[in-house]
């Protein structure tokens, strides 16, 4: 085991017995969303361009006045579905987010501390269990300390 390593799980195990964590809260709302509502929105757009050409394969005589209807219908079936993702995106928007309890901050440290002792697992995955509460490290080389910042979004 790598010395930062050990130090990490150290600290980790600290917050845990000590049952305290100095950390930043950042909300993860606002990036997520606004990819999601692009997404959203260019999935709508796509939507129009393939019920444009339903509609001129129909006038072209290509589909028939049944298959149409069906193509019509998936359709409109899509777009509800894509209308209803958007209603739900904006109901997020508009609540408050909430910062974690003191509970799920623990439950989620104790977890990254579970994986990073796991010596069977690679440091790929460490490493990302590790970014989901650690914002940065910095090794003050003048003391010998490593200083750990945590956030929790």
């Amino acid at each position: 085991m790598h010395l930062a390593e050990k130090a990490v799980i150290e600290s980790l195990e600290e917050v845990l017995a000590e049952n305290e964590l100095e950390y930043e809260y950042i909300s993860k709302n606002d990036d997520a969303i606004n990819a999601e509502e692009i997404a959203i929105q260019e999935a709508l757009n796509r939507l129009e361009v393939k019920e444009q050409r339903i509609k001129e394969a129909y006038e072209n005589e290509v589909d028939t006045l049944e298959e149409y209807k069906q193509n019509k219908l998936r359709l409109k079936l899509e777009r509800d579905e894509l209308l209803a993702d958007a209603e739900k995106l904006r109901q997020q928007m508009n609540q408050c987010a909430t910062a974690p309890t003191k509970e799920e901050i623990m439950r989620q440290v104790a977890h990254v501390h579970e994986i990073l002792s796991d010596p069977n697992l690679d440091y790929e995955i460490k490493g990302n269990a590790l970014r989901n509460i650690v914002k940065d490290i910095v090794f003050d080389r003048s003391n010998g300390h490593l200083y750990i910042h945590f956030y929790i979004s």
